[in-house]
This record gives C-alpha cells, structure tokens and sequence, in this order.
C-alpha cells in the first residue's frame, strides 16, 4: 500500500512534532555552521509552542505540515511580504524524508494560497548547499548576500528570488 502524504493546515496539536521537526533540519543543515549556543538560542526563541502558536493563529500567512500516514515529515510558513511578493520564511523537511516530493508539495500549496504572488523571496543559509540546490529547481535565483539571517541571526545567507508560474 502506497503511504498516504497530505499537505494540510497545521494545527496546535501539531507543535510538537513541528517544533521536533525544525529542531532536528535546523541541527542537520546549520550544525556545522552555527555553535551549539547559537543552534540552542534559536531552538528556544523561534522553534517554542508560543512563537509556533503564535504563527499559527496569524491569519495574514499560511503555516502548514507535510505529513505522511499522518506523522509530520515537513512544514512551510509564508505570508505576503507586498502586494505581489510572498515571503517563504520557512520550507523544511525531515532529513530522512528529503528527497520524496514533499517539499515540492509544500512550495505548491503555499503558492496555490496566495494566487496573488507574483514573486517569491526567502533566506537560505550560505552553507545549505542541499536547500539551495532545491530552491534553484524550483526556479529561484541568487540577488543578494546578507549577513544575518532575518536581520538578526549571526550567520550568512543568500536572499533568494523566483518567478512564480501563473
């Protein structure tokens, strides 16, 4: 039997294993880039049941989960930066579940939840060669170097710009 993966809206029973989620990405993509202090930092300000509640309630983005026979396996969060540009703030899937689809998944339905999107921007880490390589399949490009992350995170990263398909 073939496993069940359904993109749905995230929910607060969901934060767990979301928060979960993005702890386990984050130590696999940025562990050797960022210290432990600072991997622990974000963990604790950003990947905690308040701020994931907290997205969640926020009608003006879109927070959903990727899940498979209905374990999580990856989550996006976006929202409207302008009238016509998307900000991806987050697109993560489970190290062992990368690779299937499921990213794909998300990108199209956050897309699909904001017709009105014309272009979409995010931040990838500079050393996140694998999330760049995807984010370049579907379309994005290299237009800015910053050296924060979210203007506040201590650690470089690529501004990345794509052409959505209309």
């Amino acid at each position: 039997m073939e496993p069940r993966i359904e993109v749905r809206d995230g929910a607060v029973h969901d934060i767990d294993q979301v928060s979960s989620l993005l702890e386990q990405t984050w130590a696999q993509a940025y562990g050797n880039v960022l210290s432990s202090d600072q991997l622990a930092h974000i963990t604790k300000t950003l990947h905690n049941a308040e701020h994931l509640k907290r997205q969640i309630d926020n009608k003006e983005a879109c927070f959903l989960v990727c899940t498979c026979d209905g374990a999580i396996l990856g989550h996006a969060y976006a929202s409207m930066k302008s009238e016509n540009v998307l900000w991806l703030a987050k697109l993560y899937v489970l190290p062992a579940a990368q690779g299937k689809g499921m990213g794909q998944l998300l990108f199209a339905e956050i897309c699909k939840r904001h017709p009105k999107a014309h272009i979409a921007q995010l931040e990838v880490g500079r050393e996140n060669a694998n999330a760049i390589a995807f984010y370049q399949r579907n379309g994005f490009e290299k237009i800015a170097e910053v050296e924060k992350c979210g203007g506040k995170i201590d650690t470089p990263v690529f501004l990345m710009q794509a052409v959505l398909p209309k």
